[in-house]
């Protein structure tokens, strides 16, 4: 707002106003995008830390059990996965005794949280979750990203 010379105060123009509408414009349209690759590089950092966090609970397991690692434990009234061993190494603890609700766990992009236990349909590995790949968790406790298309099944199989 301008004062003219009679001491009466004026108003922007339409002109000035649709000026100023386009230049926020402009620049939230210049900004989104690049908060958008932020946010999605946030969620990866984030998917990184968990999965340490997921290995350091797998390397205190295997310093209390001779450096075993499971894929699982069987007793007669129960099969527990491997992440359900984890669990009193982990910083976390589950409600209910429920694992799905230990944010550790999820990786905060994509797949949302399925109410399905089976093994069969349930949450699975998301070739699409971070820039065409994923975040792996290797043996030797350290995380490192890999991309979808250097994934292969021999990756996955145990040598004897």
């Amino acid at each position: 707002m301008s004062q003219t010379s009679a001491g009466q105060t004026r108003g922007f123009t339409l002109i000035e106003l649709l000026v100023v509408i386009a230049i926020i414009a402009l620049l939230m349209g210049i900004l989104l995008p690049a908060l958008s690759r932020v946010r999605k590089q946030g969620k990866s950092v984030v998917c990184c830390n968990n999965l340490r966090q997921v290995g350091m609970g797998a390397n205190l397991y295997a310093e209390n059990y001779e450096q075993f690692i499971p894929r699982g434990h069987r007793s007669p009234a129960t099969i527990e996965p491997w992440f359900i061993l984890f669990m009193p190494y982990l910083s976390q603890k589950p409600i209910d005794n429920d694992y799905r609700n230990v944010k550790i766990f999820r990786c905060p992009s994509h797949l949302p949280m399925s109410d399905d236990t089976s093994q069969g349909s349930g949450r699975r590995v998301a070739k699409k979750r971070h820039r065409r790949g994923c975040n792996v968790l290797y043996l030797d406790w350290h995380v490192a990203y890999m991309d979808a298309e250097d994934m292969t099944k021999q990756q996955w199989i145990l040598e004897k």
